[in-house]
């Protein structure tokens, strides 16, 4: 990772991944979706986190915590909840959750103005930009919509489901306000 500075030119900075832990295909669409709960404020889905903890408890429900600051930090705060709950976590997403919480100490250092939700935004965006062509398909032909036709592991009818929660949510927080 290169890093630029404002006092300096250029910080080199080289990270030790190897303990980051791999997860695999199930564990990484359930962490997508549990960041996609936090992006709306709603509480994650019993079956969301049954999925993560790779489970089969029916009742496991977790609120959404306050003042995180952005979904991916609000994500891994879940995670460490389930774990202090005593839910038996996968030591991969433990193990992820440790590389993202030092690697997001490390760019603060860097740079306090480094905001690894924006970064993260920034990428989503190109990712979701590079499956807009099977996502219109999809539209026309709905048994294309399978989360392992697209890099980000969502199916269109799972991000519109989530983007209008938060429309609607959105929505009526300002009839609330007028």
């Amino acid at each position: 990772m290169a890093q630029t500075q404002k006092d300096a030119p250029l910080a080199l900075v080289l990270l030790d991944w190897s303990q980051a832990g791999r997860l695999s295909a199930p564990l990484r669409h359930a962490l997508i979706a549990l960041c996609l709960y936090c992006v709306t404020g709603d509480e994650p889905s019993p079956d969301v986190l049954r999925r993560l903890l790779e489970s089969n408890r029916k009742s496991i429900r977790i609120p959404p915590p306050q003042g995180t600051g952005d979904p991916l930090h609000a994500a891994f705060e879940i995670v460490q909840q389930l774990a202090l709950q005593g839910h038996p976590v996968p030591l991969n997403l433990l193990l992820l959750r440790k590389s993202f919480l030092t690697l997001d100490g490390i760019t603060r250092q860097l740079d306090p103005d480094f905001n690894v939700w924006l970064e993260t935004l920034a990428y989503a965006s190109e990712v979701f930009a590079s499956e807009a062509a099977v996502r219109t398909w999809s539209m026309l032909f709905p048994w294309f919509d399978r989360p392992d036709f697209y890099r980000s592991g969502l199916p269109t009818r799972t991000l519109a489901a989530h983007f209008g929660g938060t429309i609607r949510k959105n929505f009526v927080q300002m009839q609330k306000t007028c």
